[in-house]
């Protein structure tokens, strides 16, 4: 589940083919002025992003430097990334989201910079937009199988969970939530269908068992791991909680999990990337990891009931 991995570019003319290529990728802040404004209103100059730029081509890939110059670049690229989210979501159905555009964008954004090649491309955002677009339609299509009007009251219930967990820490009942639902300004009637649909999406397979061949715990980090483990108990449950995660996370967390497990990025960066703080990212990624243990470990009791 590796994005494309980037070939290390290591010149052997010393920095100047290096700077020059970095120059390249960050075309953006080529204008009249010889500086931008970063998300957050800082002024970011050409030479810093030049910088981010040759470190994320040749540091070493994991590296703090590496890490660091992936954080600022995905940072700078995420007003481009908004902004196409935003176009594409104005001729979409309110069902549709600009948040989740903009999650399934991020994952485009992250593959065209390990893949771009200042080389053969001039410029970043040319090479990069058609890409994003692409990814944010590849998540639309993905969609067409269930009714707008189904995945848009899926949604505000979801919500709801959402807000009920980080309150509670756990799942809310029915009548919790179709209280939560009239507290938000719903009728009766309207909770009881957002409910009822909310559960038209598939749950699937759920996990596989949450002990090893040997009756060893193994972690949802190790879930996540090596394909090649060889073990066929910890290799369906690996399978079967890949599935769970795909039909029944949304958008938003399965992006902490992608972000956080493969590309390593920490709690501070993928707020970046998500626009929220690093204290809520922590305590999504904590809730996350509960009810994902939680209904693993459900699920392997009724095996056994």
């Amino acid at each position: 589940m590796h994005a494309v991995g980037v070939a290390e570019s290591r010149s052997s003319s010393s920095g100047t083919s290096a700077s020059a290529s970095a120059r390249a990728a960050s075309c953006a802040v080529r204008s009249s002025s010889s500086a931008s404004l970063s998300p957050r209103g800082v002024e970011v100059t050409r030479e810093q992003v030049d910088a981010w730029w040759a470190d994320f081509r040749q540091q070493p890939r994991g590296g703090a430097r590496w890490l660091n110059a992936r954080a600022k670049l995905l940072e700078q690229y995420r007003p481009m990334l908004r902004a196409i989210a935003a176009r594409e979501g104005s001729r979409l159905p309110s069902a549709v989201e600009i948040d989740d555009l903009v999650s399934a964008g991020t994952l485009g954004l992250i593959r065209c910079m390990e893949s771009f090649d200042p080389g053969q491309n001039s410029c970043f955002e040319a090479y990069c937009a058609k890409r994003v677009r692409g990814a944010m339609v590849d998540y639309l299509r993905s969609l067409d199988w269930h009714p707008r009007l189904t995945q848009r009251r899926h949604r505000r219930a979801e919500r709801q969970r959402e807000r009920f967990r980080v309150l509670h820490g756990r799942e809310p009942m029915r009548e919790e939530l179709l209280e939560a639902l009239r507290g938000a300004g719903h009728s009766t009637e309207e909770a009881d269908l957002i409910v009822g649909d909310s559960k038209i999406i598939p749950v699937g397979s759920l996990f596989g068992g949450s002990t090893s061949a040997d009756g060893g715990a193994f972690s949802f980090e190790q879930s996540l791991g090596d394909e090649r483990q060889v073990d066929p108990f910890t290799a369906a449950a690996r399978t079967d909680l890949r599935a769970f995660i795909g039909k029944n996370l949304s958008r938003s967390e399965r992006l902490i999990l992608y972000l956080y497990y493969y590309e390593s990025l920490t709690m501070r960066e993928i707020g970046e990337v998500l626009g929220k703080s690093e204290s809520r990212v922590s305590q999504m990624h904590l809730l996350l990891i509960q009810r994902l243990k939680s209904e693993l470990a459900g699920t392997r009791k009724a095996e056994f009931v």
